[in-house]
């Protein structure tokens, strides 16, 4: 038996000034009173910034470019000297206008670079970046085979062009497969200066080839507002279901982070794609589970484009798990209901539907205190959240001889397996 413990508006608007003085001042003095055409030209160009201010509002697109790079100026097809990169690690990069076998046609363009097998190799591309405003790096990759865990692209910026000199992760190595894949990530430097954003690529022997294109860096989009409206529904011992109200009109996903200290928060799952980008208003709910019980958790949920919105923030502890004795004969069938009830003298509730967060104590035989017991584990495998041998008691759980029992502990608030000082704990096949 195995038991486990488990740029601005304001500038469009003074440009429009401009060229209002402009147009006007080949008008002689006495002619001062707006033509038609003068009018016409005038509303034109107020009809134009108006676009422009309301394209800018709504849509919250323009985003600034720092730079973009698919390898088509500058590099000699097969030359390892890549225009505007430096490189460091195992083999080279590879400038590539003339070679498609292997998976390595470029995405766009005329150029890509790729790396040859049983490769680690950075590229440092150096830029200036602004203190406290996110930024998105985003690069394509492929290799020649499917499987995502033979090559992959890290992203990593610092302040040295060096692979000791990467000291902040933009992401983690992403596996890429014969498709050309988007890794991306957004990170915001603290002070201003020079930087050094790296590409690392990492081949092992079984593709030939790992090819990259479209390198592009841009200040990163931002989700116009946060969510608004939290709740949690379904609350059980180990789960719940979160709730929040869309309230943004450019966001393209949420993401929900999680923390028992509200201190350190980790992301829950995967982000929650928006059905509702542009409107505001729409409802959306995450289920989550694997929770502890009796255990308050703090939530922040964020609006995200590229990068995120302020956060929604809200609290909910899970229930209290049941904890039910043993009042079965010693021989009895640990999976039967009857033989467990939430009050030790067997006028409780009776364990109809078992959960994964349930606490079982054994503290005899039947309803006397301390006797010695022998539970029959007929089940192949279950799970529960704590399990206690209490009150001097002699306990024996019986497994088999052929097949295998498997006792998962799940765990929660205070001690998850105990044998007490006086008591026994024997496990027979």
């Amino acid at each position: 038996m195995l038991i486990t413990c488990q740029t601005n508006i304001n500038f469009m608007i003074n440009n429009y000034d401009s060229v209002v003085s402009y147009l006007s001042s080949g008008t002689p003095q006495s002619q001062k009173q707006e033509s038609t055409s003068y009018t016409a030209t005038k509303r034109n160009w107020l009809s134009f910034v108006t676009v422009l201010v309301t394209l800018f509002c709504f849509s919250n697109v323009f985003s600034q470019n720092i730079f973009t790079d698919g390898f088509e100026s500058g590099n000699t097809d097969q030359g390892t000297s890549i225009l505007n990169w430096t490189q460091e690690g195992t083999s080279s990069w590879t400038a590539n206008s003339s070679l498609t076998s292997y998976n390595r046609t470029p995405r766009t363009g005329t150029f890509n670079a790729y790396l040859i097998y049983g490769s680690t190799r950075w590229l440092f591309r150096s830029v200036e970046l602004t203190g406290g405003v996110p930024y998105k790096l985003s690069v394509f990759a492929r290799q020649d085979g499917s499987t995502t865990a033979n090559a992959g692209i890290t992203l990593k910026y610092g302040t040295v062009a060096s692979a000791a000199g990467m000291t902040n992760s933009i992401t983690a190595n992403v596996g890429v497969g014969s498709s050309y894949t988007e890794v991306k990530g957004v990170f915001t430097p603290a002070t201003t200066g020079t930087y050094y954003i790296g590409i690392l690529g990492t081949i092992n022997f079984s593709p030939w080839y790992l090819s990259i294109d479209d390198v592009s860096l841009n200040v990163a989009v931002a989700a116009d507002a946060a969510p608004i409206t939290f709740s949690a529904s379904t609350v059980t011992p180990v789960g719940m279901t979160l709730n929040w109200v869309d309230n943004s009109t450019n966001e393209t996903a949420f993401r929900v982070y999680r923390s028992t200290d509200n201190i350190t928060f980790t992301q829950v799952g995967t982000d929650v794609t928006s059905t509702s980008v542009a409107g505001v208003g729409t409802a959306y709910s995450l289920p989550v589970t694997g929770l502890s019980a009796s255990t308050t958790y703090y939530y922040r949920i964020a609006s995200v484009v590229d990068a995120e919105s302020a956060y929604l923030t809200g609290t909910q502890a899970t229930s209290a798990a049941a904890t039910y004795y043993w009042v079965g004969p010693s021989g009895g069938n640990f999976g039967s209901a009857t033989n467990w009830n939430t009050a030790a003298d067997n006028t409780g509730s009776t364990r109809s539907t078992p959960a994964v967060s349930d606490i079982l104590i054994v503290d005899g035989a039947g309803t006397t205190l301390g006797a010695a017991t022998t539970i029959n584990v007929e089940l192949s495998s279950f799970t529960i959240g704590q399990f206690k041998v209490t009150s001097n008691t002699a306990l024996t759980l019986l497994s088999s001889s052929t097949t295998s029992r498997i006792i998962t502990i799940m765990g929660s608030p205070g001690d998850d397996f105990v044998v007490e000082s006086g008591s026994t704990l024997n496990i027979i096949d």
